[in-house]
Protein backbone atom coordinates (compact mmCIF):
# COMPACT_ATOMS: atom_id res chain seq x y z
CA UNK A 1 0.00 0.00 0.00
CA UNK A 2 1.67 3.58 -0.86
CA UNK A 3 2.58 5.82 1.90
CA UNK A 4 -0.19 7.75 3.50
CA UNK A 5 -0.03 11.96 4.09
CA UNK A 6 -0.05 12.23 7.49
CA UNK A 7 1.18 14.21 10.87
CA UNK A 8 3.96 11.51 11.91
CA UNK A 9 5.56 11.55 8.11
CA UNK A 10 5.27 15.19 7.80
CA UNK A 11 7.21 15.32 10.99
CA UNK A 12 10.04 15.07 9.02
CA UNK A 13 9.67 18.11 7.17
CA UNK A 14 12.86 20.17 7.12
CA UNK A 15 12.53 23.49 9.21
CA UNK A 16 12.98 25.51 5.82
CA UNK A 17 9.61 23.38 4.70
CA UNK A 18 7.65 24.12 8.01
CA UNK A 19 8.43 27.70 7.69
CA UNK A 20 7.30 27.56 3.89
CA UNK A 21 4.34 25.82 5.19
CA UNK A 22 3.05 28.61 7.20
CA UNK A 23 4.00 31.37 4.50
CA UNK A 24 1.48 29.25 2.34
CA UNK A 25 -1.84 29.54 4.82
CA UNK A 26 -1.00 32.66 5.68
CA UNK A 27 -1.91 32.95 1.54
CA UNK A 28 -4.62 30.54 1.78
CA UNK A 29 -6.22 32.52 4.58
CA UNK A 30 -5.83 35.89 2.15
CA UNK A 31 -7.91 34.21 -0.50
CA UNK A 32 -9.92 32.96 2.22
CA UNK A 33 -9.19 29.18 1.18
CA UNK A 34 -9.16 28.03 4.50
CA UNK A 35 -6.34 25.86 5.61
CA UNK A 36 -3.78 24.02 3.24
CA UNK A 37 -2.73 21.50 5.19
CA UNK A 38 0.90 21.69 3.77
CA UNK A 39 2.50 20.71 7.27
CA UNK A 40 0.36 17.18 6.99
CA UNK A 41 2.67 16.50 4.02
CA UNK A 42 6.44 14.85 4.01
CA UNK A 43 7.06 17.12 1.06
CA UNK A 44 10.30 15.83 -1.13
CA UNK A 45 12.46 19.20 -2.04
CA UNK A 46 15.65 19.68 -3.92
CA UNK A 47 15.50 22.88 -5.21
CA UNK A 48 14.64 26.36 -4.28
CA UNK A 49 13.33 29.58 -6.07
CA UNK A 50 15.87 32.93 -6.74
CA UNK A 51 14.42 34.02 -3.57
CA UNK A 52 14.59 31.18 -1.38
CA UNK A 53 11.11 29.34 -1.59
CA UNK A 54 10.93 25.59 -1.57
CA UNK A 55 9.84 24.31 -5.30
CA UNK A 56 8.15 21.24 -3.40
CA UNK A 57 6.46 17.91 -4.59
CA UNK A 58 4.53 15.14 -3.33
CA UNK A 59 4.36 12.08 -4.69
CA UNK A 60 1.35 9.30 -4.26
CA UNK A 61 2.01 5.46 -4.58
CA UNK A 62 4.98 3.46 -4.14
CA UNK A 63 7.75 4.63 -7.13
CA UNK A 64 9.70 1.06 -5.97
CA UNK A 65 6.32 -0.91 -6.98
CA UNK A 66 5.60 -1.60 -10.93
CA UNK A 67 4.20 1.35 -11.87
CA UNK A 68 1.36 1.16 -15.07
CA UNK A 69 0.86 4.68 -14.98
CA UNK A 70 2.16 8.20 -13.69
CA UNK A 71 0.17 11.22 -13.51
CA UNK A 72 2.02 14.42 -12.84
CA UNK A 73 -0.25 17.70 -11.52
CA UNK A 74 2.14 21.45 -11.74
CA UNK A 75 -0.21 24.23 -10.28
CA UNK A 76 0.86 27.55 -10.19
CA UNK A 77 3.58 28.17 -13.17
CA UNK A 78 2.01 32.14 -13.31
CA UNK A 79 1.63 33.41 -10.05
CA UNK A 80 -1.01 35.38 -11.00
CA UNK A 81 -3.25 32.46 -11.75
CA UNK A 82 -3.78 31.36 -8.31
CA UNK A 83 -6.84 29.02 -8.19
CA UNK A 84 -4.70 26.50 -9.68
CA UNK A 85 -2.93 26.35 -6.32
CA UNK A 86 -5.92 26.12 -4.62
CA UNK A 87 -6.65 23.25 -6.89
CA UNK A 88 -3.47 21.39 -6.05
CA UNK A 89 -4.16 21.48 -2.38
CA UNK A 90 -7.78 20.05 -2.88
CA UNK A 91 -6.01 17.26 -5.02
CA UNK A 92 -3.49 16.29 -2.12
CA UNK A 93 -6.68 16.04 0.19
CA UNK A 94 -8.83 14.56 -1.93
CA UNK A 95 -6.09 11.61 -3.23
CA UNK A 96 -4.95 11.01 0.74
CA UNK A 97 -8.74 10.08 1.39
CA UNK A 98 -8.72 7.56 -1.70
CA UNK A 99 -5.14 5.52 -1.93
CA UNK A 100 -6.68 2.49 -2.98
CA UNK A 101 -7.57 3.94 -7.09
CA UNK A 102 -3.53 4.52 -6.74
CA UNK A 103 -2.42 0.68 -7.17
CA UNK A 104 0.29 0.49 -9.58
CA UNK A 105 0.65 4.53 -9.95
CA UNK A 106 2.01 6.99 -9.22
CA UNK A 107 0.52 10.54 -8.79
CA UNK A 108 3.53 13.65 -8.49
CA UNK A 109 1.65 16.75 -7.37
CA UNK A 110 3.72 20.17 -7.32
CA UNK A 111 1.33 22.68 -5.69
CA UNK A 112 3.27 25.71 -6.45
CA UNK A 113 6.13 25.42 -8.91
CA UNK A 114 6.79 29.76 -9.33
CA UNK A 115 6.96 30.75 -5.75
CA UNK A 116 8.24 34.18 -5.82
CA UNK A 117 5.54 35.21 -8.08
CA UNK A 118 2.70 33.92 -5.86
CA UNK A 119 3.93 35.04 -3.23
CA UNK A 120 3.59 38.61 -4.08
CA UNK A 121 1.26 41.21 -2.72
CA UNK A 122 0.35 41.33 -6.32
CA UNK A 123 0.97 37.77 -8.15
CA UNK A 124 2.42 38.04 -11.25
CA UNK A 125 2.99 35.91 -14.38
CA UNK A 126 6.75 36.13 -14.36
CA UNK A 127 9.47 34.83 -11.70
CA UNK A 128 11.35 37.19 -9.43
CA UNK A 129 13.60 37.71 -12.08
CA UNK A 130 10.88 38.77 -14.55
CA UNK A 131 10.95 35.60 -16.79
CA UNK A 132 7.82 34.09 -17.69
CA UNK A 133 8.76 30.03 -16.90
CA UNK A 134 6.18 28.85 -18.73
CA UNK A 135 8.19 30.26 -22.19
CA UNK A 136 11.46 29.11 -20.66
CA UNK A 137 11.95 25.83 -21.46
CA UNK A 138 14.26 23.98 -23.90
CA UNK A 139 12.85 23.14 -27.29
CA UNK A 140 14.41 22.35 -30.49
CA UNK A 141 13.72 25.93 -31.81
CA UNK A 142 14.04 27.74 -28.54
CA UNK A 143 17.55 29.05 -29.73
CA UNK A 144 16.23 30.23 -32.83
CA UNK A 145 12.61 31.57 -32.47
CA UNK A 146 11.68 32.59 -28.53
CA UNK A 147 13.73 35.90 -28.48
CA UNK A 148 12.31 36.65 -31.63
CA UNK A 149 8.72 35.87 -31.24
CA UNK A 150 8.46 37.94 -28.16
CA UNK A 151 10.09 40.97 -29.72
CA UNK A 152 7.99 40.43 -32.77
CA UNK A 153 4.66 38.59 -31.98
CA UNK A 154 4.33 39.83 -28.31
CA UNK A 155 6.22 43.27 -28.42
CA UNK A 156 9.01 42.56 -25.98
CA UNK A 157 5.68 42.30 -23.56
CA UNK A 158 7.36 41.90 -20.13
CA UNK A 159 4.87 39.79 -19.08
CA UNK A 160 6.03 37.07 -21.72
CA UNK A 161 10.21 37.70 -21.82
CA UNK A 162 11.27 34.17 -22.31
CA UNK A 163 14.66 34.31 -20.59
CA UNK A 164 18.28 34.84 -22.36
CA UNK A 165 18.66 31.65 -23.09
CA UNK A 166 16.71 28.26 -22.09
CA UNK A 167 16.14 26.63 -18.85
CA UNK A 168 17.77 29.48 -16.99
CA UNK A 169 15.04 29.97 -14.27
CA UNK A 170 15.23 27.09 -11.24
CA UNK A 171 11.61 26.84 -11.73
CA UNK A 172 11.97 25.52 -15.22
CA UNK A 173 14.96 23.14 -14.30
CA UNK A 174 12.44 21.66 -11.35
CA UNK A 175 9.98 21.20 -14.23
CA UNK A 176 11.96 19.63 -16.15
CA UNK A 177 13.96 17.29 -13.83
CA UNK A 178 10.13 16.54 -12.54
CA UNK A 179 9.45 15.40 -15.89
CA UNK A 180 12.45 13.61 -16.85
CA UNK A 181 12.27 11.42 -13.15
CA UNK A 182 8.73 10.51 -13.28
CA UNK A 183 8.26 10.57 -17.32
CA UNK A 184 4.36 10.92 -16.89
CA UNK A 185 1.62 9.86 -18.94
Amino acid sequence: MPPVANADSAADNTPVISNYCLKIDKFFKKYNWGKSRCETYKWNHVRSSHKGNPIMWYVYGDEKASIENTTMILCGGHGDEITPVKFCFDVLEDLRNKQDLLKNKLVVIAPIVSPDSFFKKYPTRTNARGVDVNRNFPTKDWKKSALKQWKDRYRSDKRRFPGHKARSEQETIFQVNLIMRYRPD
